[in-house]
């Protein structure tokens, strides 16, 4: 059978696709927190079916529709989680294949890959949740089951230790971290990706009552959670300090929330591993340390909150990539705060304030607080249901700016290569096609302004785009060049080659539509494409030299402003 081609879409797939899942499970998981939490369950550490029949059968009317729209929810975005999970393994199996993909192990985004245990140790997660809910007697043989959640915890550690090793094996021996492109929190996803293994772990540790189960998962959880930590911390200061220097990645800036869902997981690891050190090893953990430690973590999880609000505002993320036209996979990042923050408000209410008698379990306080739980899930059960509108209409191309993704895309930008640059090798016309976007800007709209992070090599595909300098506010723009159809831009291609900020302006004069190359992509056909070598750095020699002619112009024309103001005075003097 013949090896299958990579199709156009594939190359435009991404592993973040993959959080889409992630946040389909952890609304499973949180829905479940309403049963941990409301539902008795006196002989065993959390509620199973036998607990939620009975809680049926003899609850209050507002238990009773809790518990339904809670089992509702579970089943909803269970199934959602499967089948994102499984279209993601569809698209990554045909994803690997292709010159995205091996793009991506060359550079800083090769961590995205611990996008996969990550979603797959969530998935374990929504099995249990699942057992525990809808199987009759499954605590009969929990500790049976222990040990394999042990072992499938374990096996995705070692899938993601082994991407972290591929990956610092490189760029410790070979180099080429780009430290000056790191500047978001994208970095600590291998964290969350441990510390869900780590969490996974705690459970045997805390709910088994077999001491050399709950040895093992409290020995196996612990190291995973210590290395997440190491990690988490040592990416969190390195990329902060990228940001300072060269301002956060609007792509990605959904990151400096990802603290937050670390945090969170953390915290529930750490209260089980206290439980099973309580009941194993008589630890006496008392309800005041469990409360000192949520208040901790959450108070550093508010601070994540409160920077990465910050960030996103100023960028006007919402505005362009959740209620805009624009679109990116890693969109999916800003689900996860959601599910977190909602699931650490409602352990930090019952396990913080109520076990230290701060407030009543059910009173008006206690539904206070627990609405301000709820109306977060609700928020983010809504931001999922956006993002992924977006997302769909972004494929469909229904008026969205960015138009990435298909076939029919990738087909059609071949043909207007192949008419603007007939001399140039097919092979690189289909690695434009199929690595850039196109992308639409109205008349008089800019493309880009002073200040901007640039995000890829700009190519011409439809009208004409002024780039011009802006001296200051209470003088004209002086022109620096104008390109057509076929011309690359050397403002754009010499901040991708210097990792600054655009320093002009770049307006469309009438509709324009240009092919964006992302900077991975730009840098990889630098370094091996001799063709678009010389291409870009001939554009690059011609633009320089249109430049010379232009300050000659400008010197020019302030010699003459000079001497004609010199004659005035000399007049004056005269007269």
């Amino acid at each position: 059978m013949a090896a299958r081609t990579p199709h156009a879409s594939d190359e435009q797939y991404s592993p973040l696709y993959f959080l889409a899942a992630l946040g389909a499970g952890g609304l499973a998981a949180n829905f479940y927190v309403w049963l941990l939490f409301w539902v008795p369950h006196p002989d065993r550490p959390v509620p199973v079916f036998e607990d939620i029949i009975v809680a049926v059968t003899n609850g209050t009317t507002p238990l009773q529709s809790a518990i339904a729209v809670a089992v509702a929810g579970i089943v909803i975005f269970a199934l959602l989680h499967l089948g994102l999970l499984g279209w993601n393994l569809v698209r990554f199996a045909r994803y690997r294949g292709t010159d995205a993909a091996r793009l991506l192990r060359t550079g800083n985004s090769e961590t995205q890959l611990l996008a996969l245990p990550l979603t797959v140790a969530m998935t374990i997660n929504v099995g249990f949740v699942l057992g525990m809910v809808f199987v009759p007697g499954l605590w009969s043989v929990v500790e049976w089951l222990f040990p394999a959640a042990i072992a499938a915890f374990f096996l995705v550690g070692i899938w993601a230790l082994s991407l972290l090793g591929d990956f610092y094996g490189r760029v410790l021996t070979q180099g080429g971290f780009d430290c000056m492109r790191n500047n978001s929190f994208a970095q600590m996803l291998p964290a969350f990706a441990l510390v869900m293994v780590g969490v996974g772990l705690s459970a045997p540790a805390a709910m088994s009552v077999t001491p050399w189960i709950a040895g093992l998962g409290y020995v196996l959880s612990t190291f995973f959670i210590v290395v997440a930590v190491l990690l988490g911390a040592a990416k969190m200061v390195l990329g902060l300090r990228s940001m300072m220097e060269t301002g956060a990645n609007a792509e990605t800036a959904p990151t400096l929330w990802i603290g937050v869902p670390i945090l969170t997981v953390l915290t529930i690891a750490l209260v089980r591993l206290g439980h099973g050190a309580e009941v194993h090893f008589d630890d006496q953990a008392t309800a005041i340390h469990h409360f000192d430690l949520m208040l901790v973590l959450l108070s550093a999880q508010i601070s994540f909150l409160m920077l990465g609000w910050a960030v996103l505002r100023r960028q006007g993320y919402f505005r362009r990539y959740v209620f805009g036209r624009e679109i990116s996979p890693g969109s999916w990042v800003l689900i996860c705060p959601g599910v977190a923050m909602a699931v650490m408000l409602h352990f930090f209410v019952n396990q913080g304030l109520v076990n230290v008698g701060l407030i009543g379990k059910f009173e008006l306080t206690y539904w206070t607080l627990s609405g301000l739980a709820l109306l977060v899930q609700a928020v983010t059960i809504l931001l999922m249901l956006r993002i992924g509108f977006n997302q769909r209409r972004s494929a469909r191309g229904d008026g969205v700016a960015p138009v990435t993704g298909g076939a029919q895309c990738s087909d059609e930008t071949q043909i207007v290569l192949a008419t603007l640059a007939p001399a140039w090798p097919e092979q690189l016309k289909t690695s434009l096609a199929w690595n850039g976007k196109r992308v639409s800007v109205a008349n008089g709209q800019a493309l880009f302004r002073p200040g901007d992070l640039c995000s890829g090599f700009l190519l011409i595909l439809k009208g004409r785009l002024r780039v011009e300098h802006l001296a200051s506010s209470d003088q004209p723009p002086i022109p620096l060049y104008t390109i057509g159809p076929g011309d690359s831009c050397v403002v754009t291609t010499a901040c991708l080659m210097s990792a600054t900020r655009y320093q002009a302006r770049g307006v469309a004069d009438g509709e324009v539509e240009v092919l964006m190359l992302p900077s991975q992509a730009f840098h990889r056909l630098i370094a091996e494409n001799e063709s678009f070598r010389a291409i870009a750095f001939g554009v690059f020699a011609a633009k320089v030299n249109a430049f010379v002619d232009v300050i000659d112009e400008l010197l020019l024309r302030q010699g003459q402003r000079s001497t004609a103001t010199a004659s005035s005075a000399a007049l004056g003097a005269q007269a």
